[in-house]
């Protein structure tokens, strides 16, 4: 038997050729069923098949019907479909046959199909199909099981919009059942058989007459799923289904009985809240987070799913039913643009940013045509040599009348957009000739280094238009680096070290760019063809001072250079921050402490005058420094006169700010400090360094009243030894001798290693 036709009846010709006169005379009276004018029997009840003949009448008939009609097995799968059925659903027919009906029926009449399939006989039923764009049709569906020899049971079904009974309604049990069927469908989702927008807008609207009379508020609240779609393609429209159906009934549990609940479309629901005020809204927002990012299971699979909500707030945020649907609409946009599965309220400012945002859009998608885009480019220098070694392409923009627009503020929009794809590849050809001609103007040749967004690392031709860019600049690949974020080569891995492995074999260099930010698994970053991972401005910012970020950053270059790439750091803006990376071996650095970004005309002045890093001198260093820190500067200065006499080099500060600077600029053993300074104790600053240089001895000088808090210190760790006023100079000398002598026990040879970290 054919998959994709009807079976062919056999029996005599003239009882096939009256029961097919019969099913002409049915259509020409819109009243067809041609499924009943072709299901005859013999007298032995013996099933019939088709003759060919008849066949080709039997088709030329159903495709000019508008019903819709189809051929089934009694599980449910579709062998044959007229164009009548493949219209309604707005699907091919080839894309029909050979699959279940199930398929296209919304899932709340599953088990009326199913029923009708198993059950036989004649019958009619109304469900609802879905069509190729997710929308819902009101059928009734006519089925008459018809046995054919020596086969399964077949099915034959006839379905009929149900709009086709508008003017004759005898289909029904009478008028009013109808019109209560076609009423609820104008007012409900079909899927969760929730109130539409529609309805609830109009209780809405009565609502807020109720409570400006009572003088109380009204809260809306504009629920959206995140990554909805994800589960939705990637698992079927079925599961997807089921996903809202469950996440709209436990939305609905946490509701007060008053309050409304409606669904919006797509994966989209609004709540509004009767009678509400802040505590109200505080308890009842994230119980609905949470019931959404309740485990559900479908189809044996657990999923897992967040929701980001926005709130408008009546009479605040809006006068009437379409303004605080508006405004919590925005709000919900909000929350997603703020990572998702959070909660947002409405307010003027977030709407003017909205309307800021558009005005941006609009000039964006105009500016590269309109030649507003230049380069700035930042210098990338040699923490060996101090020399620049390369620059960072860097875009900037201005506006004809808005001036100057932060990349803060344009480069996000236009990932979001895809713009920044043709604006990516403007960058990297403008970047490549510039370098281009620096070379020709026999300038030291050095890197130029381009960062890809994510989206062009996805673009399918990539590497050619990289290949292509070089070749029409005509720079050599080898003066070529490329830069990605961490986010970026996490994503889809496999796909990643293939594009990586194709953009190396050209002979140019690739950069990870903030590292550090991101999830990076060691396993995969081994596999990736990198050169560089550049250390996020972030951990630098506060390297001297927080050892925290100290600690993630020479975790970075230990990585780094045990899978034998170079670090550079970003953001470097001091002395004390360049001191402290190069006691630690980074590589590289660039940041404002070297150069701001700059022109090419000024790039090319930096060169040529040879600008570099100023390099530490470790020639005439005295064998043992000290670091005193007391925010008096009388004792300071005792103490330093004190202890200079036994030939230490004496480092002071007045501040826990300047002693962080000290530290990092110079290598200290012993440090002294009072306890009582301001901004932070003597012990949380020598907390602070113990983590930052553990292999300092850290003395504090303290009254008898912080006798405990010594004690506790002491054992911690934090300190190696505490005095308590008054003390006399010949202990105090004798102490600090001890504390040195204890330091070259522990670490050996204080002018050595001095000499050769410096």
């Amino acid at each position: 038997m054919s998959a994709n036709r009807p079976p062919d009846p056999s029996s005599e010709v003239s009882i096939l050729h009256t029961r097919l006169k019969e099913a002409e005379a049915a259509l020409q009276a819109k009243r067809v069923d041609c499924v009943d004018a072709l299901a005859v029997s013999d007298d032995d009840g013996e099933k019939v098949c088709a003759l060919r003949d008849a066949e080709q009448t039997y088709r030329r008939m159903v495709e000019g019907v508008s019903e819709g009609l189809i051929t089934l097995t009694r599980d449910g799968i579709i062998l044959y479909c007229n164009r009548g059925f493949a219209a309604m659903l707005k699907v091919p027919v080839e894309q029909i046959v050979g699959r279940l009906l199930q398929t296209f029926v919304a899932p709340s009449y599953f088990a009326t199909v199913d029923k009708l399939l198993q059950q036989g006989g004649k019958s009619k039923v109304e469900i609802w199909l879905r069509d190729a764009n997710d929308g819902l049709m009101p059928i009734f569906l006519s089925a008459n099981l018809f046995p054919i020899k020596d086969e399964p049971s077949l099915i034959y079904m006839v379905a009929t919009d149900l709009a086709f009974f508008e003017a004759d309604v005898e289909h029904c049990s009478n008028r009013t059942q109808y019109e209560a069927r076609l009423e609820y469908q104008a007012n409900y989702d079909a899927l969760t058989g929730l109130e539409n927008r529609g309805r609830l807008h109009d209780r809405l609207q009565q609502l807020i007459v109720t409570a400006d009379h009572h003088q109380h508020q009204v809260a809306v609240a504009f629920i959206g799923l995140d990554q909805f779609k994800f589960i939705n393609d990637s698992m079927g429209h079925h599961s997807g289904d089921h996903l809202l159906q469950t996440v709209a009934e436990r939305l609905r549990s946490c509701l007060r009985k008053g309050d409304m609940m409606a669904r919006n479309g797509g994966d989209e629901f609004i709540v509004v809240l009767n009678h509400s005020d802040e505590a109200l809204i505080s308890l009842l927002m994230p119980k609905l987070l949470a019931s959404i990012a309740e485990p559900s299971v479908v189809n044996g699979r657990e999923l897992l799913i967040t929701g980001s909500i926005g709130v408008s707030l009546y009479p605040i945020d809006g006068a009437d039913a379409s303004t605080l649907l508006k405004n919590a609409g925005i709000a919900m946009s909000r929350a997603k643009e703020q990572g998702r599965n959070n909660i947002q309220f409405y307010t003027v400012e977030l709407n003017q940013k909205i309307s800021k945002r558009l005005a941006l859009e609009s000039m964006l998608r105009r500016a590269l045509e309109r030649g507003e885009f230049f380069l700035l480019y930042q210098p990338q220098v040699s923490m060996q040599t101090g020399c620049i070694v390369g620059v960072e392409a860097l875009i900037r923009w201005t506006h004809q009348t808005a001036g100057v627009i932060s990349p803060v503020d344009f480069i996000p929009l236009a990932e979001e957009l895809g713009l920044i794809v043709p604006i990516g590849e403007w960058v990297l050809r403008t970047a490549c000739a510039q370098n281009k001609a620096w070379q020709d103007a026999d300038l030291p040749k050095i890197m130029m280094s381009v960062n890809l967004s994510g989206l062009q690392f996805k673009q399918k031709n990539l590497v050619n238009v990289v290949a292509q860019v070089l070749m029409e600049t005509g720079l050599d690949a080898k003066y070529l680096d490329l830069e990605l974020t961490e986010s970026t080569v996490m994503d889809s891995v496999e796909l990643t070290v293939t594009t990586l492995r194709k953009l190396k074999s050209m002979g140019l260099k690739l950069s990870i760019d903030d590292f550090g930010t991101g999830y990076s698994s060691l396993s995969y970053l081994k596999r990736f063809p990198i050169d560089v991972l550049k250390i996020d401005q972030s951990f630098v910012r506060d390297i001297t001072t927080d050892p925290d970020d100290a600690a993630i950053a020479v975790a970075i270059i230990s990585l780094a250079h045990s899978l034998k790439l170079k670090v550079i750091a970003e953001g470097v803006e001091s002395a004390a921050q360049l001191s402290y990376l190069r006691r630690h071996q980074c590589d590289g650095m660039q940041g404002y402490f070297f150069s701001r970004p700059v022109p090419a005309d000024a790039l090319i002045e930096l060169l040529r005058q040879g600008k570099q890093l100023p390099q530490p001198d470790s020639a005439g260093l005295p064998q043992k420094s000290l670091l005193i820190i007391d925010d008096d500067p009388i004792v300071v200065d005792l103490l330093a006169g004190l202890l200079r006499k036994d030939g230490y080099r004496i480092l002071t500060a007045l501040t826990s700010t300047d002693g962080f600077e000290l530290l990092a600029l110079h290598q200290v053993q012993v440090i002294i400090c009072d306890q009582r300074m301001p901004v932070m104790s003597g012990i949380e600053f020598l907390s602070r360094v113990k983590d930052l240089y553990p292999d300092t001895i850290r003395i504090v000088l303290s009254g008898d009243t912080d006798l405990p808090s010594m004690i506790e210190a002491v054992n911690g760790g934090v300190i190696s030894r505490f005095f308590t006023k008054p003390w006399t100079g010949d202990v105090l000398r004798k102490r600090i001798g001890e504390a040195f002598h204890q330091h070259w026990l522990t670490h050996g040879s204080i002018v050595s290693r001095q000499v050769d970290a410096e």
